[in-house]
């Protein structure tokens, strides 16, 4: 599997489309000729985050084409020609959300014939939407449904994981990987022991599998998490030729930012070159610390001393089955050494300078590219500077992405000026609207008191005439 800077754009996520998207097979679905069957019928089974088996019966001759929409109606994956009584599908982990459901379709006899069915992502977000209870599992209800995660040898070369538990989760299993996809999830049951055996997405960095128990009062997920970051840098190198050394990091075609507090730094390192990168950094032990595929790796430099290394690949392939699965082309491993203590200090000047500036504890950002602000954050995120302001990265029909940032004393409504000044003029006018209510209410109150009797008044000043004798 080759990688390309496109196919990152967006990972698997819970959104769902509101509206069907455009697709290849659009035209040969709209002059199918069907016809209906009785019969016939389709059974769908998830397979893997990104693949389901669709099984046909009932048909008098096999369809011409097959193939399977989202919630919003958007065909994800075709197939034409021969199709076999059982055919698998597969549809792309990016730019696509992960689909919560899919339903599957033939032509002829009928496209019609079959109902959604819910997937992994779909089960997910239907039991984690009543999650979480504020109490929790006691440790021996807790060590009871908690699963165990492997990766041996055999797993890593097939890129897959295998998860076990001693007993079922009596609500949901369900196992997901760094991207956020959900690889795996089961309906709870309250009896026998829980094991899948299951691919993760290529260069997922940790694998999570957790049991929602509904147990003492307590409905919360009881999670292991695993890395996967020292099996890939392991493979990177095994794969290339030794790394090769270089002076520095622009030698590295990368660049590095601060972020962080003066307290706890953090240095951001980011390639400027093409092809799948994936850059990681071992510490002064040579232990695997921090990993990204085609993003910043970050490293935390607060407790760290002496030197770290830093080794990026760009080329890198993922042939599972393959003995090392993840590929590093020969002497496309470059490596340099950093020195903690000069990253500490240009780390403590440069978020010295953000706050007095509002900025981002930039010291280089290296050539900016459209549709990313400082190389890393994609148009329409949003994230928080060294100053406390809210940044949102924008970026114009014609111009390039950049940062706008608001205090937080200053939130942006979305009104545009003449807005603002409608709704402005909107309350003078409902300020003056009661001032002359008041008035009308203050006249109304003087003219009752003016129209009493005269024998009233006279018969009051009597009263207190006569009592002002005594």
């Amino acid at each position: 599997m080759l990688f390309t800077a496109e196919a990152t754009a967006t990972l698997p996520h819970a959104r769902r489309a509101q509206s069907a998207e455009p697709s290849p097979y659009d035209a040969q679905i709209a002059n199918c000729q069907s016809s209906a069957s009785s019969s016939a019928a389709l059974t769908l089974t998830q397979t893997s985050a990104t693949a389901a088996s669709v099984t046909r019966s009932g048909y008098a001759s096999a369809p011409s084409m097959m193939w399977l929409t989202d919630t919003a109606g958007t065909v994800i994956a075709f197939q034409s020609g021969s199709i076999g009584s059982s055919t698998t599908f597969t549809w792309p982990a990016v730019p696509h959300p992960q689909p919560g459901e899919v339903r599957p379709h033939s032509c002829p006899p009928s496209y019609n014939i079959s109902s959604s069915v819910q997937l992994w992502r779909g089960l997910y977000e239907e039991s984690l939407a009543i999650c979480c209870a504020d109490s929790v599992a006691s440790a021996a209800t807790a060590a009871l449904y908690e699963p165990t995660i492997r990766v041996n040898l055999q797993d890593w070369r097939l890129q897959r994981t295998r998860v076990t538990a001693s007993s079922r989760a009596l609500v949901l299993n369900y196992i997901k990987d760094s991207t956020g996809a959900v690889i795996h999830a089961e309906r709870g049951a309250a009896s026998g022991s829980y094991t899948a055996t299951v691919p993760f997405t290529p260069l997922a960095t940790s694998i999570e599998a957790c049991a929602l128990i509904d147990a003492e009062g307590s409905l919360n997920p009881i999670c292991v998490n695993t890395s996967l970051v020292p099996n890939i840098a392991s493979a990177l190198e095994a794969s290339s030729a030794n790394p090769v050394s270089v002076a520095s990091l622009a030698a590295m075609e990368m660049v590095v930012r601060y972020a962080g507090s003066p307290t706890a730094p953090l240095a951001l390192f980011t390639h400027n070159r093409s092809g799948y990168c994936v850059t990681y950094v071992r510490d002064a032990a040579g232990d695997p610390i921090s990993l990204a595929a085609n993003g910043s790796v970050t490293l935390q430099l607060s407790g760290m001393s002496g030197s770290a290394t830093l080794y990026t690949c760009c080329g890198v392939t993922v042939s599972a089955g393959s003995n090392p699965p993840i590929i590093c082309p020969d002497g496309a491993l470059l490596a340099t050494t950093l020195d903690v203590a000069t990253l500490t200090t240009d780390a403590a000047v440069a978020l010295q300078l953000s706050r007095a500036s509002g900025g981002f504890g930039t010291l280089s950002t290296g050539v900016s590219t459209g549709g990313t602000c400082d190389n890393v954050y994609r148009v329409g995120q949003w994230v928080l500077n060294t100053a406390g302001d809210n940044c949102t990265c924008t970026q114009p029909s014609m111009g390039t992405a950049a940062w706008s940032c608001r205090p937080p004393s200053s939130p942006d409504l979305g009104w545009t000026g003449g807005q603002t000044a409608l709704i402005v003029i909107m309350i003078i006018v409902g300020l003056l609207v009661l001032l002359l209510g008041v008035r009308h209410l203050h006249k109304r109150h003087q003219l009752a008191l003016n129209s009493k009797p005269p024998r009233e008044i006279v018969t009051a000043a009597h009263v207190e005439m006569e009592t002002s004798r005594f």
